[in-house]
Formats: structure tokens, C-alpha cells, sequence
């Protein structure tokens, strides 16, 4: 297990929307929904910073996440979680609470990254 944090940010991502939860450890949670606009990605980005996030977990799907990786990407730790992987790690989820189960296991450290090239490799 890794080291758990105070805040963080889990994120459920679809083709034309993200669902976004803040999670405190005594509780406290804050979901918002963004469109993946470059001026909604770039709110979403502010609002985590601004809320004091320590990491933002996000599951690879598809191609859906890499927006959300290059607005985020040398701004706050980010884990870019296996989808295989959280979708069987023990706990009940469902499509509504997605965002709130990424926070949790974010939360509690429980998230192995996936890997991502550098950016210079990538580009």
C-alpha cells in the first residue's frame, strides 16, 4: 500500500463529460461535472488546485483520459489508473459513483499507475 493523503480527486471520464469527486479523509466530498472542453478542462484544472488537491486518480479509458493528462500534467501528482485494475479492486461502484470509488482508493493509496511515456517519448 502506498502512503495515503488528506485530499484528493478522483475522476470518472466519458467522451464528452468528466465526473470529478473530491474527497477529504474525514469525509468531506465535493463532485462536480465538466464538459472536456479545453475551457472546462482548464476550470476542472483550477478547481482541483484551488481545493488543495494532493493527487488526481483518473482510469485509462480509451483515448478519453489524455486531455485530462495534459492539462493536469506537471501541475499535480496524477495517477493514471489500469481500468482493469480498479474495476476489481474489492468494493461495490456503479457508473454514478465511479469518480467517488477512484477518490477512495486514491484516497487510501490503493491505485498502482499505469504507465505513461515521458512527454518527450510521447511526442
Amino acid at each position: 500500500m502506498e502512503l495515503q493523503r488528506n485530499k484528493v480527486c478522483g475522476i470518472d471520464v466519458h467522451k464528452r463529460f468528466l465526473i470529478a469527486t473530491i474527497l477529504c479523509r474525514d469525509g468531506k466530498k465535493d463532485t462536480q461535472r465538466f464538459s472536456v472542453t479545453l475551457e472546462d478542462l482548464l476550470k476542472f484544472r483550477d478547481w482541483v488546485i484551488e481545493n488543495g488537491c494532493e493527487q488526481v486518480a483518473i482510469e485509462s479509458t480509451g483515448i478519453y483520459w489524455h486531455p485530462v493528462h495534459s492539462v493536469l500534467e506537471g501541475k499535480i501528482d496524477l495517477i493514471v489508473a489500469n481500468s482493469y485494475k480498479i474495476k476489481h479492486t474489492p468494493g461495490r461502484k456503479t457508473d454514478v459513483s465511479d469518480s467517488e470509488w477512484i477518490a477512495e482508493l486514491c484516497l487510501n493509496g490503493m491505485i498502482e499507475p499505469s504507465r505513461i511515456f515521458p512527454k518527450d517519448d510521447r511526442e
